[in-house]
């Protein structure tokens, strides 16, 4: 039951906002604290809010560190790299300029 919440909120918001990012993934975790809180018994507000708040935040601190961990360009390396695509001219030197 937890997953499906989690997928039908992580997609959902994925589909709403029409990108791929840790974002969406905190949305289904909110999504499933929301559902903790609920299930806790007694219908209180607060505990929906603070799970659905810490869940959130847990599933996007998660996925980001899956990205990154994921990511081809990572290290030293791929910083640089990510560096020259966002700001070619900047960190291209001024003899390369000159030819």
């Amino acid at each position: 039951m937890v997953g499906g919440i989690f997928t039908l909120g992580a997609t959902t918001a994925a589909m709403f906002r029409s990108t791929e990012d840790s974002f969406n993934y905190g949305l289904g975790g909110a999504a499933v604290g929301v559902y903790a809180g609920l299930r806790s018994g007694g219908g209180r507000l607060h505990m929906c809010v603070v799970k659905a708040v810490a869940y959130g935040v847990f599933g996007t601190a998660v996925a980001t560190i899956v990205n990154a961990k994921s990511s081809p360009a990572s290290g030293k390396e791929g910083i640089m790299q990510r560096l020259t695509q966002r700001y070619p001219a900047a960190l291209t030197s001024s003899a390369d300029k000159a030819h």
